[in-house]
Formats: structure tokens, C-alpha cells, sequence
């Protein structure tokens, strides 16, 4: 009995784990910065940063290194690459970490 019911708790949270959302599917979508600006990410690796008059400051192509860490292509000042490391990607909120120190927050556009 006792050995049943841990295997039965063993498999609800495999199958728990395995339902979880990935950074992968979670990162798409409209994201609303503190300023008001707006980056949207989509699935075919396009990422858009507008102004939140919808002037667009920045179109360019991204990619998920993992879990923690997104690199887009600069396409100003140069080129180069910029990453958002320590990636922290919820249904409603993601923030990423800043070389100044700190994090960024977005919020989830609904």
C-alpha cells in the first residue's frame, strides 16, 4: 500500500513536470515594458521593440540560447549581439537580468 501510493505520487509529478509550460511557448506574445513600450515576440524568431506610440525602435531576430538566456541580433550602434540573461518567464511576467544591475520586468499584454 505504502509503496503504491509512492509510486503514485512519483508519477502525478512526472506527468506534472511534463505539462509544465516551456520558456519556449511562454516567451511568445505582447509584452509591455515599465515605460509603457511594447516587445513582441513571436515564433518564427522576429522580436519587435515600439515605443509605446508605436513608433518602432528596434526589429530584429532573437533566439532562446536555453532556459535562462535570449540573444537578439543589434541591428543599431553597429550590430553585435544583446543577451537577456537569467531569464525568469511566467504566464503574466517576465524579467531578465540587466548589466546595470538589477532586472527588467515585462508585463504580459492581455
Amino acid at each position: 500500500m505504502r509503496r503504491s501510493r509512492s509510486l503514485f505520487l512519483f508519477a502525478l509529478c512526472c506527468m506534472v513536470a511534463a505539462c509544465a509550460a516551456k520558456p519556449q511557448k511562454l516567451i511568445i506574445g505582447k509584452w509591455t515594458t515599465p515605460s509603457g513600450g511594447i516587445v513582441e515576440i513571436e515564433k518564427d524568431g522576429a522580436l519587435t521593440i515600439s515605443m509605446s506610440d508605436g513608433t518602432v525602435l528596434v526589429k530584429t531576430q532573437y533566439r532562446l540560447v536555453n532556459d535562462l538566456t535570449l540573444e537578439m541580433d543589434k541591428t543599431i550602434d553597429g550590430g553585435g549581439t544583446i543577451t537577456w540573461s537569467d531569464l525568469k518567464i511566467g504566464r503574466d511576467e517576465m524579467s531578465y537580468s540587466i548589466p546595470e544591475g538589477g532586472r527588467m520586468t515585462l508585463k504580459r499584454v492581455k
